[in-house]
């Protein structure tokens, strides 16, 4: 772990890079060879991220929430200019796209554009209808970030709720939250599985609530440990412990044909990915895979793979009309191999243009401006995320 030397947790860099590998799921999940994509399962990723961001969230801001060091206000202006900027930018190029579409095709442009669903998705509303043609509009991929702003401004509260001391309430209710999340899954009919069970915010919140409660484990695990180099002992121990979450992993999706699509869609990965997260998250005793995904590269990847997420499926399209239109050449009568490199580096390089150019300045600028603020209000500004 690296100190982020403004009075924050230090960040685990395990986890940071490992953003990247299953963003990059995401994209082979979209990434179609003919008739098929190249990894069903890509959904996963999504819900690695929910779950990662009640972990993080936690980890960063939990104590400093509830111990009042950072204020709400500071906490939604830094979770705003971290994920919004990037959203309003895919935003207004998806909207771009489709208005020249419309023209190319003898339409009307921008006098036939659906006002309400632009409405839903700068607003970050759309995940919450429970209509395709609503939470995949524009940037399809941009439903999730509806989910996180939610998760985003219900993250006080849980606070609240976790730090409660009846815990035999609390479990109760975690009961009955998981009995009807079930009872759901049997009794509502299959054509709404998909807009209620990985759309949905209040269903999906399920995974941040699994992250935060990842966390609660983590720190009891390793309190009183963190000082003690090598808590876990023996050579091959830390390899193991990091290795035996992904075989398990694998299994599983290995498996995945056997299980119901609104399991996997759901609940089916919560047990594999929660022992990811917990693994890579132990600052002791650090395994071959930690330290690999701690070297510079990855953590680089990791970095920028927001911007990498947010672009990605746009840019499967633009990619392929654009070297059509430059070079004349048509991607569908190259080897598949030359194909998938050609649009992944372009991919990788939008990512990079996004974050270096957009993503972190705008975000900030964003935090500065608040900053500037509070000082001409009289009030110490503290340190944002």
């Amino acid at each position: 772990m690296s100190n982020s030397g403004d009075g924050r947790r230090p960040e685990i860099k395990p986890l940071t890079s490992l953003r990247f590998v299953f963003a990059m799921l995401v994209f082979l999940s979209h990434y179609s060879t003919g008739e098929k994509v190249i990894f069903f399962e890509g959904f996963i990723g999504v819900e690695f991220f929910f779950i990662l961001s009640g972990f993080v969230l936690s980890y960063t801001y939990g104590n400093r929430i509830a111990e009042k060091k950072t204020p709400l206000g500071e906490f939604f202006m830094a979770r705003f200019a971290r994920i919004y900027p990037l959203h309003l930018a895919t935003f207004l190029l998806s909207l771009a796209l489709l208005v020249r579409n419309s023209l190319a095709a003898g339409g009307g442009g921008v006098t036939t554009l659906p006002w309400l669903r632009m409405f839903f998705n700068i607003t970050l509303l759309q995940s919450f209808v429970p209509d395709s043609s609503y939470y995949l509009s524009f940037n399809i991929v941009s439903w999730s970030i509806s989910d996180e702003m939610f998760f985003y401004l219900a993250f006080p509260l849980l606070l609240c709720v976790f730090n409660g001391h009846r815990i035999k309430i609390k479990a109760a209710a975690g009961l009955v939250v998981l009995a009807a999340y079930f009872t759901a899954i049997f009794l509502l009919p299959g054509q709404y599985a998909h807009a209620v069970f990985y759309i949905n915010p209040l269903v999906r919140m399920l995974d941040f609530i699994l992250g935060m409660l990842l966390f609660r484990i983590w720190r009891r695990i390793t309190s009183g440990a963190e000082n003690r180099k090598g808590a876990l002992h023996g050579k091959f121990l830390p390899a193991a412990v990091e290795i035996a979450p992904v075989c398990l992993l694998v299994i599983m999706v290995a498996a995945a044909d056997r299980i119901p699509l609104v399991y996997r869609i759901g609940s089916y990965y919560w047990i594999p990915l929660a022992l990811l997260v917990l693994c890579f998250a132990q600052p002791f005793g650090e395994g071959i895979i930690s330290k690999l995904l701690s070297l510079k590269p990855f953590m680089f990847l990791g970095r920028i793979s927001f911007a990498f997420y947010m672009l990605h499926h746009m840019m499967l399209s633009l990619v392929p009309a654009a070297v059509k239109r430059v070079l004349h050449l048509d991607l569908e009568s190259i080897h598949p191999a030359a194909r998938f490199t050609i649009i992944f580096a372009a991919v990788l390089a939008a990512g990079i243009a996004g974050f270096y150019c957009f993503e972190l300045p705008a975000g900030n600028f964003i935090k500065n401006l608040s900053k500037k603020r509070k000082k001409q209000t009289g009030t110490s500004p503290r340190n944002a995320a």
